[in-house]
């Protein structure tokens, strides 16, 4: 119930949501004023909201945003059945979609940014019993794109990726810089009682320009003093860059930069101006004229939470940029709370929606139907009109936004909890889905058939303080012209966050001519901020707009192309570099960790305070393992070397019926040749033919197993044949399906290679692995046939003299021996990947641009001695775990050949689905150890706790997205995948030609060619593995920080872009 007092009739009160109904005491304000009376506005209805309006902005597209909370009822369903909370709405038309958000919105903030995309800040929790399927919002950013000049982004959904502010945030504004970030002040951290300040964040944080929180909240004297009316503070920059920031009734001139007070502004007189009292704040235009003089006008209020509080009729007028500020005050013809100011295309300023009472649920009465109009050029006393009233209410959690064509939408009014279609005794103010249309008197009458005609603009690309031209027709009476800037903001709660207007000068017009060809000035710096601006034409004060884009471009951003011209942007590039924030330290959001520190080693660079060896056990474990397959191995060779007789002394000279023999020992050793040999070529040819392997592979793997499967078919070897054709079939899908992918791989895998050929020692490291990878599987593919050699049980076996031998023997230590080879590879297949980690991550973060660090010296050996040190046990453990499934699964396969062979329907179907089962459960281990062991390489943390916080952070900023649409990994899976084919169709054609005795009857053919496939997948992955750390390791670092990504690889990034634009949402940058 969002915390009423036990009815819905008030919200302060002992106990209650907002306190106590005190009025603190009220400094004298004028009263209300009649005003004169206007005519020849009108309100018309041009559509449905299709939400509750409590939020609203102008998209590039000329549509407007509704954004609403969680409700119960709404007039869109989404296509998942739930009701949508927002919509997009098209003044033009009447036409309205829903869109989808993931978290709750209720009273939350927004700002547009450098890019032109919207973002919006905060929330409130969850309501399951309503949506189980939006979760909670109160940490949240929202973001949502729309292009001036391409509909491909309309009626697309917000984007959350998972991107988080640094505490929670209700009621909280939020505000573009100059520069491009994005101030976020205020907010409610649990939505409970504003008068315990535990429950409030009287805190600002700061965001990039790309969306993302500093992860700092810093506290904020006015705020803590304004406290519990401290929410929804109003903020406006003025020209020396500086913060006005007001709320409840005090002011200040806040520095941004330097986290300092310029100077405090005397206290409005009246009542409490903001939330939940929430007058209306303007920055009134601005002109060089005067200076670029920044003047605000707050009008409005209240006293406190409840349908009893007086409502405030004045008007408080300040000059922010005096060293000696003083309010002036005016008076509206009556008191309002919840009233909308918003600047109109001629610089006048309407007034309009509220009622008396109190923000909040049924706490306001008296709607204020009349809009009114302040002149700011007109005097003192002389500068209200009011026009005629709308015949609808307009009170709590309404709207009104400026459109393209100068007229004005207004919408909403919500005033109970959960949506109520119809009024009654208990709710005399129902929720309103209409939406209408004001037209201005700047538009009344014959005004329309003035507007300038055939605007074209001289340039897409605007910087501060220049020169640039535009032409028009007019009429041939016409006197007088304007160019004006507008910015729209976000509206909610009768703020209008980032509101302002500039008067650009002029010359050039021409008294009566019909072709005018104007030359304007771009605003100075601190003027206009970047993100999505209106540019009106006046002619003799009737608006004509063109719409675009003015950009910023704040550091670290792609050049140009790669953004406004491309969608018709037009942008302003600040001359001079934007400041960097130097506020006070603080602890970083716990989103993720520090980026390293800079230093000489790697070591230095990624430095662990109190390292330890993590996860010994598993060390411990896996050498009393490997000691284990060692006596094995000794036994069973030495058994081996006794049986020359029996066993054989090369490929056809073996006489044993009973196991396997020196023919297999020459076959694994033939497997193991072809096996390093094509591993290394494929991986050579990676290196030279990048973007030409991808296809090749898909191509080649495609083929190979269509034809490996034929071959086994035509010489009935059902089993084999089909598993192949069924491998085949499901990668020619895969390949057809992600070929939109491909250029997003074949950028990240190019960017590997050229980190692998200039930096580290990654092909060294490849190499190396691949020998002890070679030289391991032939120990074991020896003690394997040794293993059958020495115990299987038969009159001709000379090792059975001794005793001894039995089947549960051979199968007891062929599992164990399995086993611990599939630790062991795994174990060096991870140390490579650890390694390999730590000169990826000293590459992304010390590599690149101006902001870069020195790389660390010999990364590939400093990350080795961690990997072989601090980091091994927590290697051994996620190695342990693979390898267990890997035991099973292969079990699994040998049952499922054995059972084809035997003609077993049942048990085949049940090892199919059993191999099924555990390959997927393999490869989400698999998939989790990759990015688990990147972040250990680098932050050296234990195996569990690295895998939850590595898996916590992808989300949590959005870069699954990304590793989902990269292919490196599943490229070069079918790229080992091919090797294991070829080894195993090398195995089959062995046994068809040799025929060994042991495999007189096909009892042995099926462990041959897994165990041969098995050797070909681990050699070239072994090979490969670098490729593949080095792709997880550049993910992890983008989720650590992915503004080193845009400020260490700008190139990059920018290619990013070019190639996969998805990434500006799906890193939130």
């Amino acid at each position: 119930m969002y915390g009423f007092c036990g009815s819905s009739s008030a919200h302060c009160g002992v106990g209650c949501q907002s306190g106590q109904c005190d009025g603190a005491p009220v400094s004298a304000a004028p009263g209300p004023v009649p005003a004169r009376k206007g005519s020849g506005t009108t309100f018309t209805l041009i559509g449905q909201a299709g939400v509750p309006p409590m939020h609203a902005a102008l998209m590039p597209n000329g549509k407007v945003v509704f954004l609403d909370k969680v409700e119960n009822y709404s007039q869109l369903r989404l296509r998942n059945g739930q009701y949508a909370y927002s919509s997009e709405f098209n003044p033009n038309t009447g036409q309205v979609v829903p869109l989808a958000f993931k978290t709750n919105a209720f009273c939350s903030g927004g700002a547009f940014m450098a890019d032109g995309r919207l973002v919006n800040v905060g929330g409130n929790g969850p309501l399951s019993f309503i949506d189980p399927t939006v979760s909670d919002g109160f940490s949240a950013l929202r973001y949502l794109q729309r292009s001036a000049s391409s509909p491909s982004f309309d009626g697309q959904d917000w984007s959350e990726p998972g991107n988080k502010l640094a505490s929670p945030r209700w009621y909280a504004s939020a505000h573009t810089l100059p520069d491009g970030r994005i101030f976020v002040a205020s907010g409610s951290l649990n939505g409970l009682d504003p008068t315990v300040r535990s429950n409030n964040n009287p805190t600002y944080e700061i965001l990039s320009p790309q969306g993302i929180s500093s992860g700092r909240n810093v506290p904020m004297a006015i705020l803590e003093k304004a406290q519990p009316y401290y929410m929804y503070p109003f903020i406006h920059t003025l020209k020396d860059g500086s913060l006005f920031i007001f709320v409840a009734k005090s002011a200040q001139i806040f520095n941004v930069n330097t986290n300092t007070v310029v100077r405090e502004l005397p206290d409005l007189p009246g009542e409490f101006r903001s939330y939940p009292n929430t007058g209306t704040s303007v920055l009134l235009p601005l002109s060089s004229s005067d200076g670029y003089t920044s003047r605000v006008l707050v009008c409005g209020g209240g006293a406190y939470q409840d349908i009893t509080s007086p409502t405030d009729a004045s008007c408080g007028r300040i000059v922010a940029d005096d060293p000696n500020a003083k309010w002036t005050l005016e008076s509206m013809p009556q008191g309002r709370v919840m009233v909308e100011g918003v600047l109109l295309a001629d610089g006048k300023v309407l007034l309009i929606n509220g009622g008396k009472g109190a923000q909040g649920f049924d706490l306001a009465l008296d709607p204020t139907l009349t809009p009114l109009i302040y002149d700011p050029a007109a005097r003192q006393g002389q500068r209200f009109t009011e026009y005629p009233a709308s015949p609808i209410p307009r009170l709590y959690h309404s709207v009104a936004v400026l459109l393209l064509d100068g007229t004005v939408l207004v919408a909403g009014s919500n005033p109970v909890e959960q949506p109520l279609l119809q009024p009654n005794a208990q709710h005399p103010y129902a929720t309103e889905f209409r939406v209408e249309r004001w037209i201005p008197p700047y538009l009344a009458g014959d005004n329309a058939n003035k507007r300038p005609r055939n605007i074209k603009l001289s340039t897409k690309t605007m910087r501060s303080d220049t020169v640039y031209s535009v032409e028009f027709d007019a009429i041939n009476t016409s006197k007088h012209v304007q160019v004006v800037l507008y910015h729209g903001g976000f509206v909610t709660h009768s703020l209008h966050m980032g509101h302002r207007m500039v008067f650009m000068d002029n010359s050039g017009f021409k008294r009566g001519g019909i072709h005018q060809n104007i030359r304007f000035r771009a605003p100075p710096k601190n003027s206009a901020h970047p993100g999505p601006w209106v540019i009106y034409v006046l002619l003799d004060y009737v608006p004509r707009r063109m719409a675009g884009y003015i950009h910023q471009q704040p550091q670290g951003y792609p050049p140009p192309n790669q953004y406004g011209e491309a969608q018709g942007y037009y942008q302003l590039h600040d001359q001079q570099p934007p400041q960097n924030y130097q506020g006070p330290s603080y602890p970083p959001h716990n989103i993720g960790p520090l980026p390293p520190k800079p230093g000489e080693t790697f070591e230095e660079q990624f430095a662990v305070e109190k390292p330890k060896y993590n996860d010994l056990w598993a060390a411990v474990l896996w050498l009393a393992t490997f000691l284990g397959f060692v006596a094995v191995s000794v036994l069973a060779l030495r058994g081996y070397s006794r049986s020359g007789r029996t066993s054989g002394g090369g490929i056809y000279g073996n006489k044993a019926d009973f196991g396997l023999t020196t023919n297999t020992v020459v076959l694994f050793a033939f497997v193991l040749a072809v096996a390093w040999s094509v591993s290394l070529l494929y991986l050579l040819a990676v290196r030279t033919f990048t973007k030409q392997i991808i296809y090749a592979t898909a191509i080649l793997n495609v083929v190979i197993g269509i034809g490996s499967a034929a071959y086994y078919l035509y010489r009935g070897y059902y089993s084999a044949g089909i598993v192949f054709l069924i491998f085949a079939l499901f990668y020619a899908f895969c390949f057809w399906t992600w070929r939109s992918r491909i250029p997003f791989t074949v950028l990240i895998l190019q960017t590997v290679i050229d980190v692998a050929k200039t930096y580290g020692h990654i092909f060294l490291v490849s190499l190396i692995g691949g020998i002890i990878a070679l030289a391991f599987s032939a120990w074991f593919s020896v003690t394997l046939v040794g293993i059958y050699v020495r115990w299987t049980p038969n009159s001709t076996n000379q090792s059975c003299r001794e005793g001894g031998c039995s089947d549960a023997k051979v199968y007891g230590l062929v599992a164990f021996s399995v086993f611990a080879a599939f630790w062991t590879s795994e174990v060096i297949k991870n140390v490579m990947h650890v390694t390999v980690s730590g000169v990826y991550g000293g590459w992304y973060f010390s590599a690149g641009g101006s902001n870069a660090n020195s790389p660390p010296s010999h990364p590939t050996m400093g990350a080795f001695r961690r990997a072989m040190t601090y980091s091994f046990g927590s290697i051994c453990l996620g190695s342990l775990i693979v390898s267990f499934i890997q035991l099973l699964r292969q079990i699994a396969t040998i049952g499922r050949n054995d059972a084809a062979q035997s003609g077993d329907i049942l048990q085949y179907v049940f090892f199919c689905i059993a191999g099924c089962i555990l390959s997927i459960i393999e490869w989400a281990v698999e998939f989790l150890n990759e990015y688990a062991y990147s972040y250990i390489a680098l932050y050296g943390k234990a195996y569990f706790p690295a895998a939850k916080a590595t898996w916590q952070l992808i989300k949590d900023r959005g870069v699954d997205a990304l590793i989902q649409d990269c292919l490196i990994n599943p490229v070069l899976t079918m790229g080992a995948v091919f090797v294991g084919y070829l080894c195993t169709l090398l195995a089959y054609l062995y046994l068809e030609f040799t025929k060994p005795a042991y495999n007189s009857r096909g009892s042995y053919t099926a462990i041959i060619l897994a165990f041969s496939f098995l050797l070909g997948l681990q050699i070239a992955n072994v090979f490969l593995n670098p490729l593949k750390s080095g792709a997880t390791t550049i993910f992890v670092a983008i989720a650590v920080d992915p503004q080193v990504l845009m400020a260490n690889h700008p190139d990059l990034y920018g290619r990013m872009v070019s190639v996969y634009p998805h990434i500006q949402e799906a890193i939130h940058v």
